[in-house]
């Protein structure tokens, strides 16, 4: 999975990201990417899983995008 963050007037500080709620992990330097080291992903039985990412600015103010995805085995 790959997020594409960015300020308009600053910088990204930091993206995270949960799966069902329950954080995955962050990323502090661009290009925000989760997938082989994470073992939540990795390990998601077949069904529908609602990932968020929260990408956090440098002034402290943070904004979250909600996708739905389908796990298929």
């Amino acid at each position: 999975m790959t997020v594409n963050a960015s300020d308009a007037d600053g910088s990204v500080d930091n993206v995270r990201l949960f799966v069902g709620g329950d954080f995955v992990r962050q990323e502090n330097i661009d290009a925000y990417e989760w997938g082989e080291r994470d073992s939540i992903l990795q390990s998601l039985n077949a069904g529908i899983y609602q990932l968020t990412a929260v990408a956090t600015d440098d002034a402290g103010d943070s904004t979250e995008e909600t996708i739905t995805i389908t796990v298929t085995q």
